[in-house]
């Protein structure tokens, strides 16, 4: 049950996420039917999963980002929601239930990227 929250909060309610046809290069995330524009760090895939910049995400939707350097943690949250992903770490926290992922948050070229 909490992977299926998971699932259907990250990857419908958050983005919808389609690669090109041949299957390798450009990657492009719609919000809403929109699509994205990444500055620094473009989405990339690794292990069989979509990873973008959380920060970018997050914000686009409304939520304030705050990095906890000492615990390598995201903390996404506006009035009344709160995530929470530790970077390397196959569990996430919403609000007050955690989840697991089915990859971790990592840092990538000094990026917080979530999947």
């Amino acid at each position: 049950m909490k992977k299926l929250i998971a699932s259907i909060f990250c990857f419908i309610l958050l983005f919808n996420v389609t690669s090109l046809a041949d299957g390798v290069g450009d990657i492009t995330v719609k919000l809403d039917g929109t699509p994205m524009i990444f500055q620094d760090q473009q989405p990339v895939i690794k292990d069989g999963r979509t990873l973008v910049p959380a920060r970018v995400i997050f914000e686009k939707l409304g939520l304030r980002v705050d990095w906890d350097g000492a615990t390598s943690t995201i903390i996404a949250s506006n009035d009344s929601k709160k995530i929470e992903f530790v970077i390397n770490n196959l569990e996430a926290k919403i609000d007050d239930s955690y989840v697991n992922l089915d990859i971790p948050a990592q840092i990538i070229n000094n990026q917080a990227m979530v999947g």
